[in-house]
């Protein structure tokens, strides 16, 4: 899964199939937002702050294949996300 979520309905229809369920594909990004939470509440308990979440620069320099993409958020980024979760 990517965070575009094009396959939540497979996944939820595969689900379903599988195991009797009923989820929509609106169970999965609720799931991931509380799961996000949980994480840094968990992070928070444990300590970690916001330089914690930055990765050592070669992430950000040194591009990686097959897409040669190299990192994109620094650590400041990653908590105004956590704050931007909607509800």
């Amino acid at each position: 899964m990517s965070v575009t979520n094009p396959n939540t309905e497979f996944i939820a229809n595969a689900a379903n199939a599988a195991h009797g369920t009923s989820l929509t594909k609106d169970f999965f990004e609720a799931l991931g937002r509380e799961t996000l939470r949980f994480e840094k509440e968990f992070n928070r308990q444990a300590g970690f702050t916001e330089k914690d979440d930055e990765l050592p620069e070669f992430f950000y320099t040194e591009p990686i294949p097959p897409t040669n993409h190299v990192a994109r958020f620094h650590g400041p980024d990653v908590h105004r996300m956590y704050e931007r979760l909607p509800a």
